[in-house]
């Protein structure tokens, strides 16, 4: 059996008590990671995973990672335009990075931009 990790790039405003979740397909998941550089993770599991934004937190930016402390390869990203359009992001396959040059199991990590 082969498990994967993920991380999270959070790119948000700190103005409300919102928290983050990562989440994989088999429904294990994670709200904890280094929020002074905003990565979140890893969380063991397949793919596809999934970051979520709770409780009113609005971020600027998503981005689910295949590399340890939200390295590259990027396996997911948004990028809002407005308040409110990166609530939440799903991206990687059950085992590999979907475009990812790598044939090996991704160790996926997220991040969410928390700057202004």
């Amino acid at each position: 059996m082969k498990f994967s990790s993920v991380a999270i790039l959070l790119l948000s405003s700190f103005a409300s008590a919102g928290y983050i979740s990562l989440s994989t397909a088999s429904g294990r998941s994670t709200d904890t990671g280094d929020a002074n550089k905003g990565c979140f993770g890893p969380v063991a599991g397949k793919g596809p995973y999934k970051i979520t934004a709770h409780g009113g937190l609005k971020p600027k930016e998503l981005r689910i990672y295949a590399g340890k402390d939200c390295k590259e390869p990027v396996l997911a990203k948004c990028k809002a335009r407005k308040e409110g359009d990166c609530q939440s992001l799903s991206g990687g396959s059950s085992n590999y990075a979907s475009s990812s040059p790598y044939d090996k199991p991704v160790n996926p990590f997220s991040r969410i931009n928390l700057g202004n």
